[in-house]
């Protein structure tokens, strides 16, 4: 008997704890270690947004009437991540009154207040590589990343690797995540994506790319976006997210992997279209060693009185 009990410890130190120490044995979906994002969008608070601020009561939140009403997506995330696609800056607007279409009409710029809503709804996480961040130079590009660190919101983008932020890393539960952004727009942007992916997989259990790529208000992705997808899922990315189309893209699945082509718009004043005026909410479970628990989807609606609101039903993603 002794002898038996001996054989069954010996079994379990030699060969169950190292697999449960390292998650090979935990079953899909019931460790306490799990991780919840949300992925949201387009953001750009100019133009309509800053005349409606203006004359807001709310001095301390000008901004708040965008979201009246809590987004039951966002609740209890772990990160809400969204693309910021202007920078910040104490410099007037060149955009708010000009015509559509006119080129100072696509001059974006935000004020440091904006940032205020996204504190207090939890939108902590903003990629900053995008073909709008760049427009008033490097200069005003620090000037961002400096309100955005002032009101506790953390970034990453490839804006040029004299600034060398094109990923963020973070952990939480004992989940080590990293988010990279590919952005079309930067020279050498697909070399940069690729090689810190390559980096990175070593030192994260979960990746996630989140892509400024496309053209703009085209519903389907292009050959280049389905040929860079399944570029990264091949160099070990877990999860592929697309923004700037401002238009929502179908969801693919490449080698077990979701891509998410694009986001469409969440907070923006395209209210031209239907397509402009819907965007998908995606929310991604993640357990232990990067296993994806699930995926579940919920649309938003932009509103031509500037809200965004949320659409029912929500659905769950395969």
């Amino acid at each position: 008997m002794k002898v038996e009990l001996r054989k069954r410890y010996l079994f379990y130190a030699l060969f169950i704890i190292p697999f449960l120490a390292a998650g090979l044995l935990i079953p899909r979906g019931i460790t306490g270690r799990k991780v919840k994002i949300v992925f949201a969008g387009d953001i750009m608070m100019d133009r309509y947004f800053r005349t409606r601020a203006e004359y807001s009561p709310d001095d301390e939140n000008p901004y708040g009437f965008i979201l009246p009403l809590p987004l039951p997506s966002l609740a209890d995330a772990d990160f809400i991540i969204a693309n910021l696609e202007a920078p910040v800056s104490t410099n007037p607007s060149l955009s708010r009154g000009t015509a559509y279409g006119s080129r100072e009409n696509f001059l974006l710029r935000m004020e440091p207040a904006a940032l205020e809503l996204l504190r207090r709804n939890g939108i902590a996480i903003l990629n900053t590589g995008n073909n709008h961040m760049g427009a008033f130079g490097k200069e005003e590009r620090e000037e961002t990343y400096r309100y955005l660190e002032k009101y506790g919101l953390r970034w990453f983008g490839d804006n040029g690797k004299d600034e060398g932020k094109n990923y963020l890393l973070l952990e939480k539960g004992g989940i080590r995540l990293c988010f990279i952004n590919y952005n079309q727009f930067t020279q050498g942007g697909e070399e940069t994506a690729l090689e810190t992916l390559k980096e990175k997989v070593h030192r994260s259990d979960i990746q996630i790319m989140y892509c400024h790529w496309g053209e703009e208000y085209r519903t389907e992705p292009s050959v280049r976006q389905r040929t860079l997808a399944k570029t990264f899922i091949e160099a070990g990315a877990d999860l592929v997210v697309g923004s700037h189309p401002h238009v929502i893209q179908p969801r693919e699945i490449i080698g077990g992997v979701p891509v998410y082509y694009s986001l469409g718009n969440f907070i923006f004043d395209q209210y031209f279209s239907p397509e402009t005026r819907r965007g998908l909410l995606l929310e991604a479970e993640f357990g232990v060693r990067g296993r994806r628990v699930k995926y579940r989807e919920s649309f938003v609606s932009l509103k031509p009185d500037g809200t965004t609101v949320e659409e029912e039903p929500q659905k769950n993603a395969p």
